[in-house]
């Protein structure tokens, strides 16, 4: 019963990597994109997806990407916390690609799309973390991946549910590309100076803190302008302007960032990611309550 209890334990400690908090706002994207489409007439599918594509296909990118951050003295002290951290190493990387392949394999009983869409995204993963591409480490191809990935892709992985293919489709994918742009430089200032040290490229710091934040705040008004012109063509129900008082505190939040830059990081990333749930609900919100 002793080793039992050790053995969950350390599976558990294992399962942290896949970092479950993130599931949140990626689940939310994924049902922004299914209740969009406007085609939802049930939840069939709908477990199966966010299983597939955020605890197994997000959940096992993450846990990659930080295996692979082990040899850039990652902020994550993988393996702390036992006596031998290169088998922790080592368990880890395979409990990545287990979840990986997984998703992989149930994306094929979803549809054509969702499986076009999760193989795209997989490579994508393995590209973000894997030298020598290591997109992650290069300035602009990292914020193009999440962007991409975590925004139009998980968009859409909502979408092809039920959803067909259609113009409006592409449009409002920008959209969720431009939002998850915008949130993308303010994730990476907290270990903005660990990025210098360690030869990490990212886009935060080859501009430094001030550029960051001040292209943060152009592509939250570029962002803010795109949905009032999807608004105003029917592209999104007229309700969903709810949205503009989440983008006004990203606004504010930022701003005030950018003026305080020696302020602890970690509270206004934390602020941004629950106003980037926010936003996706007022979306969510606005299409479900019709005028």
């Amino acid at each position: 019963m002793v080793n039992m209890a050790k053995k969950i334990s350390y599976f558990v400690g294992l399962l942290k990597y896949t970092r479950p908090l993130n599931h949140i706002l990626t689940t939310i994207t994924l049902l922004a994109g299914y209740i969009i489409s406007r085609a939802y007439s049930s939840f069939e599918y709908v477990v199966l997806v966010i299983i597939s594509w955020v605890i197994l296909g997000s959940g096992g990118t993450l846990a990659f990407n930080t295996y692979w951050d082990r040899d850039a003295k990652s902020s994550i002290p993988l393996g702390f916390q036992f006596s031998k951290p290169e088998i922790v190493e080592a368990h880890l990387l395979y409990l990545s690609i287990i979840f990986l392949i997984t998703g992989w394999i149930l994306s094929i009983f979803i549809n054509i799309y969702f499986f076009i869409l999760y193989s795209i995204t997989l490579l994508f993963s393995i590209f973000y973390s894997l030298p020598p591409l290591r997109f992650k480490g290069r300035a602009g191809l990292d914020m193009f991946t999440n962007a991409i990935g975590y925004g139009s892709f998980t968009f859409l992985a909502g979408w092809v549910i039920e959803g067909a293919l259609t113009y409006r489709t592409f449009l409002l994918s920008i959209m969720a590309f431009l939002v998850f742009a915008s949130g993308y430089l303010g994730t990476t200032i907290y270990h903005l100076e660990h990025d210098k040290r360690t030869g990490t490229h990212t886009l935060s710091t080859y501009i430094g803190f001030n550029r960051s934040m001040i292209l943060s705040l152009c592509l939250i008004a570029i962002t803010a302008g795109y949905i009032l012109f999807l608004i105003m063509t029917n592209i999104l129900r007229f309700f969903t302007m709810v949205i503009f008082i989440p983008i006004i505190l990203a606004i504010v939040i930022n701003a005030n960032w950018l003026k305080n830059p020696k302020k602890d990081p970690m509270v206004p990333m934390y602020k941004m990611y629950i106003i980037a749930i926010c936003g996706w609900l007022s979306l969510i919100f606005g299409e479900i309550f019709r005028s």
